[in-house]
């Protein structure tokens, strides 16, 4: 179920991903770029800017102040409107503020899609998506190296896994807190999520209607520091009921142009400083390093995309094609697979196709396809193999378990065996198998089956206990030697040994029990099913 979470909306948004992923990746250059190229002179109030404003630009209408620190003067003149980007420190102007088309082609297409309401539909899709792959991403990824505790070790796999796998672990915290704020910032632009930007102060009834006095002059003015100014707006030239509209980073208010009053003012929200602070986190303004590790996430996400599909496509090839598979109803012998990336799988084909070969009518199917009605059936090979770091494989979801008492007990005549092997450091390492009859404890044969909720050791405690008759053999290139220690847990593949790890608990350390674990702890420790196969599991001895 987790690997469907993860590999479903991972092929349904890819290309969204990729397109998001790479236009991010530019558009976090800028806030570097306009704070390297921006002086913050310390100590400078805003009347103090507005009177070296005027200075050189005397039809200034409005001047604003980005989250970089650019400071942006529109003005008028005879041929039209213009804006000019000034120096705090001199008022005087660097360049002509003329933004850039390809910037803002890609600022829409980042946002929109170029598609207008449908694309920003899409994005914010494509966020809450990416932020489901995030948490399904790492919930694998601990699952496959064996705990939290593991994350930072070598990975195994082949190619396209190993670079999907260490590429994620190190832009997850980038991309989780880019999900998160991009799926609020297209809900609080779709309506969807409150964004505290409707609440404007009152304006003024009445002003003094004096004569405007110079900016420098202006106590409110006077009082507002130029690192809080977001825009200050000038008042309309020859009307001396107009008013100076002044917004802050704390709120937003309205200044008398005659006695430099405050005559009106709102500070922000909590819903507006909230929205405020997930686009500085989301776009980088104001924060330009944060910027530029995001749009490093930003080109993994699109990496992470592209790998994600090649490895799903991979599995897709892996899958088997089981010719000449026999109904179960009339199956003499039932392969039942549990995989984790299919290669248990090709085990699967070469024992069917060796049974067909010997007259046999043969079923094989996945675990999760269990039934009851193997009617004819009068022998079930069970073939799985070891995850991560020793772990059962997603594949079979739930634990079994077998109704009315019943036990897997050997087929007179033959020796039956379970044994968990076959790591993902091996994929081509022998399966672990189990031959035999199910039959109750009085000796009668059991027929019917039904499977418990449960999927691990850890957690399964409703499974019956199963125990294997007989040996395996040692084909594991990867096992040292045998393990003696052996511990019954409820799960799928019977008898689980485990190694000594540093993760794992002492009282389930692999080997028989010492004197630093007692006998008596050891056996309470699996009977709680604590222990789980190790990454180089082996046989029971």
């Amino acid at each position: 179920m987790l690997r469907l979470l993860h590999s479903v909306p991972g092929l349904l948004s890819a290309l969204l991903i990729i397109v998001l992923g790479i236009t991010g990746a530019i558009l976090s250059v800028d806030p570097a770029l306009e704070r390297f190229g921006t002086s913050r002179p310390a100590g400078v109030s805003v009347a103090e800017l507005a009177a070296r404003v005027a200075r050189h630009y005397p039809g200034a209408e409005q001047i604003e102040r980005t989250a970089s620190g650019s400071l942006i003067v529109y003005y008028s003149t005879d041929d039209g409107a213009r804006a000019d980007r000034v120096d705090p420190v001199t008022g005087k102007g660097i360049a002509a503020h003329v933004p850039s088309a390809f910037s803002r082609t890609v600022k829409q297409l980042h946002r929109s899609l170029l598609l207008d309401t449908p694309g920003r539909v899409a994005t914010g899709g494509a966020a809450l998506a990416l932020l489901l792959l995030c948490v399904s991403g790492v919930l694998l990824l601990i699952k496959r190296v064996g705990g939290w505790r593991q994350l930072p070790r070598r990975l195994h796999g082949n190619r396209s896994q190993r670079w999907h796998a260490g590429v994620g672990r190190v832009v997850v915290a980038g991309l989780l807190l880019s999900a998160l704020t991009g799926a609020y910032m297209s809900g609080a632009t779709l309506g969807l999520l409150a964004d505290g930007m409707q609440a404007e102060p009152d304006f003024p009834a009445a002003t003094s209607g004096g004569p405007p006095a110079p900016p420098a002059r202006l106590a409110a003015l006077m009082a507002t520091d130029l690192e809080h100014l977001r825009e200050l707006v000038y008042p309309i030239p020859g009307d001396h009921s107009a008013v100076y509209t002044l917004r802050t980073v704390q709120g937003d208010g309205y200044v008398d142009q005659s006695s430099g009053a405050r005559l009106s003012y709102r500070p922000h929200g909590r819903v507006r400083q909230a929205y405020e602070l997930v686009y500085r986190l989301h776009t980088g303004e104001g924060l330009w390093w944060l910027g530029l590790m995001l749009g490093l996430s930003a080109l993994g996400a699109a990496w992470l995309a592209a790998t994600g599909a090649a490895v799903w496509w991979q599995r897709q090839r892996a899958k088997p094609r089981i010719a000449f598979n026999s109904a179960a109803q009339a199956a003499q012998t039932v392969i039942l697979v549990g995989s984790e990336n299919n290669s248990t799988w090709g085990f699967a084909r070469v024992l069917h196709d060796a049974l067909r070969k010997a007259g046999q009518r043969v079923h094989t199917a996945p675990m999760n396809q269990l039934s009851s009605g193997y009617g004819a059936a009068a022998n079930l090979f069970v073939l799985t193999a070891t995850y991560g770091d020793g772990d059962a494989p997603p594949r079979p979801t739930s634990s079994w378990r077998c109704s009315g008492g019943c036990r897997p007990t050997a087929r007179p005549g033959s020796r039956s065996s379970v044994s968990a092997t076959a790591s993902s450091r091996n994929s081509a390492s022998s399966p672990g198998m189990w031959t035999g009859r199910w039959r109750r404890a009085d000796g009668s044969a059991c027929s019917n089956w039904r499977r418990s909720t449960a999927s691990r050791c850890s957690s399964s405690r409703a499974g019956a206990r199963w125990w294997a008759n007989g040996w395996g053999s040692r084909s594991n290139s990867n096992m040292r030697r045998p393990i003696r220690a052996r511990c019954a847990c409820a799960c799928s593949n019977a008898s689980i040994t485990a190694r000594r790890k540093s993760n794992r608990p002492s009282c389930c350390a692999s080997g028989p029990p010492r004197r630093t674990r007692p006998a008596r702890r050891w056996r309470a420790c699996c009977r709680a099913g604590a222990c789980r196969t190790s990454r180089r599991a082996t046989w029971p001895a």
